[in-house]
């Protein structure tokens, strides 16, 4: 199945969740959900299947090299030192 953790965290951060609010969403431990974005662990088929509702991507996202949705793209921007880092990560 090829799971691509990167790709995980990359998707969380840019909907601007944090770990625990995924955690919650998905009803496993905050643990397990740091576990799955690190590559120490794959989702079960459950939790895999609730992970992709509440992105709302398709499981071939996680699982092979295929870019971002087409309804999302790339977005370059210039920083600024009073943004904060959520909305930098967000970005």
């Amino acid at each position: 199945m090829g799971f691509a953790p990167e790709r995980l965290k990359e998707i969380r951060l840019l909907n601007g969740y944090t770990l625990d609010k995924v955690a919650e969403k998905i009803c496993v431990s905050k643990q397990a959900v740091s576990k799955y974005e690190a590559g120490k662990a794959i989702p079960a088929t459950d939790t895999l299947a609730r992970i992709l509702n509440l992105y709302g991507i398709r499981q071939d996202y996680l699982t092979n090299q295929r870019g971002l949705p087409d309804d999302r793209s790339v977005v370059f921007y210039r920083t600024v030192k009073r943004t904060p880092m959520k909305a930098k990560e967000v970005a």
